[in-house]
Order: structure tokens, then sequence, then C-alpha cells
């Protein structure tokens, strides 16, 4: 077992992308640890969390189930790790852009108004629809996000200081 310390906020995201794979996609009930980040999704959303977002003196990298979670001080918490060999973890490098540049920022906060707000403004920029739960799993850091857009059905990608989380689009057609 292997112990990393996180903040709150990442945990909380981590946990709500992770929650999704419980019983369907069991290979991706993990997370990912590389030399740049820690990863986690869901094959709807993912999020890359900077490494030097946790701190452990002896975590490896690779793909790890959370055991448990506790609390660690005032902001911080202590995930118990399991190293998780069984399944591969998809190749984020693939799916996480690497150029940026069609952006504007998006103030979101946790409520249902600043959610709401947040799907209609991603709407006009993008001309995608998103689902509001995965709006929800980012609103809790009450920021504003740097947005990029890819086009007509392609992701949006949410980047801060810390982290970059990307959502796919679902179709809007009635065809």
């Amino acid at each position: 077992m292997k112990t990393i310390t996180i903040s709150k906020e990442n945990a909380t995201l981590i946990k709500s992308i992770l929650k999704e794979n419980a019983k369907t996609r069991e290979n991706l009930n993990c997370i990912n640890i590389t030399d740049k980040y820690v990863e986690a999704t869901n094959g709807r959303v993912a999020v890359r969390i900077n490494r030097d977002q946790i701190f452990s003196s002896d975590i490896e990298n690779g793909r790890y189930k959370i055991i448990s979670q506790v609390k660690s001080g005032k902001i911080h918490v202590d995930m118990i790790l399991k190293a998780e060999n069984d399944y591969n973890f998809p190749d984020c490098d693939h799916v996480f852009p690497d150029v940026y540049n069609d952006n504007i920022d998006l103030h979101i906060e946790k409520n249902a108004t600043s959610c709401s707000n947040a799907i209609i403004n991603l709407y006009k920029f993008t001309l995608n629809g998103y689902s509001i739960d995965y709006i929800n799993n980012i609103s809790h850091y009450n920021e504003t996000w740097k947005v990029y857009s890819y086009g007509k059905d392609k992701i949006v990608s949410f980047k801060s200081d810390m982290l970059e989380y990307i959502i796919m689009p679902f179709s809007l057609s009635a065809e």
C-alpha cells in the first residue's frame, strides 16, 4: 500500500469521476500516476492533475486503486492506494490536446445557476451539448477556467494552473 496526500478539491474531482466506473468500467476504476500527472477518466471525462499537486515520498508511476481516504488537516486528504496491474490505463497523451487556441474564460461556482450558465455559454462557444453533471464535477473549485474548443462534436478542455479537465460532448441532433 502507498499513500499520497492531495487537496480535498482534487480528491473530490477524482472520486466524482471514478464513481461512475465502479460497476460498469472496472478497468477505469483506478488513477494513473505518471512523471507529470495524476490521471483519472470514466471514458466521458478525464482529468490530469499536475504531479506537483500530490505529496508522497515513495509513490512510483503506475495504476493505483483508491482503497480509502482519510482527512489530513483542513485542506488535504490522504489517499491509501494499492497498485493495480491487471488492466492498462488509456494513453491520455492521445486524449488531451497539445495545441490550445480558441478559448474563453468561464467562471463556475458551486450552485445550480452558475452551472446552468456554464452549459449555455459552452453551447454558444462550441455548438456542442455537454452534461451538467460533468460541470458540477469542477464547480467546487469556484474559479475561472480557461476553456478551449476543438470544434463540432469534439472535446472541450478546461485548464487551470494545477489541472486540465476534458469533457466529451453528446449529440444534440434528433437523427
